[in-house]
């Protein structure tokens, strides 16, 4: 059980590659706390890629509130391929905001219902309460991404979203608009960030074997001439003190 913290290292921060943008919110709450804690309790998870950077699978405010804070190392549990699989969060919103207004933008392109929107092969797709499909195409001056970046943005600002997992949700509850995305492969996720690109905030799902949790890694081991003995020490007395849980839990995330 203890060789999971052969994964773990301390990285330089300009090694880190984000591939969803960051919810400005959060942001500064996840700072606040950190500054208040003076430790980081959780590790990010990345995963190294083909150009010797590391693309962040979980702790995209993290890595925000570290570079806000000064600090020039994260710790990271480093994934292997076989360690993790790439899904797609849902985002239900209210039927009544700013989505709506999208359907009268001609350059989406919308194919609404039946055969016509089942047919487009787009990354996006939203869903009224009575099963009605409606998917926007990707030509003339926009591409994927673009559209992606629309949509979300005329609710993201206001907060008004639940995430849920890909497929746990058929059709949204009166009132409501249920907005699937399809899960990008690792190698175009990759390509994404090689072209300084990144997706809308929250689309993007990791599941992932192996979590490290609750190592409570004080801030002062982050500056650039961190105390290679303590980290030492640290490790030693994490590995006497991990124990591995396989039932199911409810984590409260407030």
């Amino acid at each position: 059980m203890s060789e999971v913290l052969l994964s773990l290292r301390l990285i330089e921060l300009d090694k880190m590659s984000l591939h969803e943008e960051h919810e400005p919110s959060r942001l500064e709450r996840v700072s606040q706390s950190m500054k208040e804690d003076g430790f980081l309790r959780h590790p990010v998870l990345a995963t190294e890629m083909r150009d010797g950077r590391y693309l962040v699978l979980d702790g995209a405010h993290r890595i925000g509130a570290l570079r806000l804070l000064g600090y020039c190392k994260v710790p990271v549990q480093v994934a292997r391929r076989e360690d993790f699989s790439v899904e797609a969060w849902h985002h239900i919103v209210p039927a009544n905001g700013g989505v709506r207004q999208l359907f009268q933008d001609a350059s989406l392109d919308w194919a609404t219902g039946g055969e016509a929107a089942r047919q487009r092969q787009g990354w996006l797709e939203i869903v009224d309460e009575r099963g009605n499909v409606s998917a926007p195409g990707f030509g003339g001056q926009q591409d994927l991404l673009q559209v992606c970046h629309k949509v979300v943005s005329t609710y993201s600002a206001s907060g008004a979203v639940k995430r849920v997992p890909a497929g746990t949700c058929r059709l949204p509850d009166s009132g409501m608009l249920l907005i699937r995305f399809k899960p990008l492969s690792f190698g175009e996720l990759e390509r994404v960030i090689e072209e300084g690109r990144v997706l809308p905030a929250g689309v993007t799902r990791f599941q992932i074997n192996g979590r490290l949790l609750n190592l409570k890694i004080p801030l002062r081991l982050l500056h650039r001439e961190s105390d290679a003995a303590e980290w030492e020490k640290l490790r030693n007395m994490w590995r006497r003190s991990l124990r591995l849980y396989t039932e199911q839990v409810y984590l409260c995330e407030i």
